[in-house]
């Protein structure tokens, strides 16, 4: 058996962050979710995550108040992209917008863009995908 996959997920939306937390521990999978409500606390744990701990995956909301999803991919690309191309970064939205696309195509760093679905069926479509 390999060591769990870590997950951070970065959104806004308390309750899709419990029923999340909730689901992995439920699923059976082998994975350590860490969730941040807030893009610039992701960042700041990101800068003290130890090269081991760094996420295999990050599930990120595009619209949030604050820092939202781009201000988090600028940072992102810039500071911890080139070290970590291995992490798949997936960003999340309640409705993937034409200029959103348009403006996510512009990372290299980002594996796939998905709307929102229920929390279950969206870790389901990530279990499936990634978590091979």
């Amino acid at each position: 058996m390999g060591l769990p996959k870590k997950i951070l997920l970065i959104d806004d939306d308390e309750i899709n962050n419990f029923v999340a937390e909730e689901w992995v521990k439920q699923s059976g999978l082998e994975v350590r979710l860490m969730v941040m409500s807030d893009a610039f606390l992701a960042l700041e744990y990101l800068k003290e995550c130890a090269p081991h701990d760094f996420p295999d995956i990050i599930l990120c909301d595009l619209s949030m108040p604050g820092y939202d999803g781009f201000d988090f991919l600028n940072q992102y690309e810039t500071l911890y992209y080139l070290n970590n191309v291995q992490t798949q970064i997936i960003m999340m939205s309640a409705t993937l917008l034409d200029k959103d696309q348009k403006r996510l195509k512009a990372f290299s760093c980002i594996t796939a863009a998905m709307v929102k679905n229920t929390v279950q069926e969206n870790f389901r479509m990530i279990k499936d995908n990634y978590l091979k």
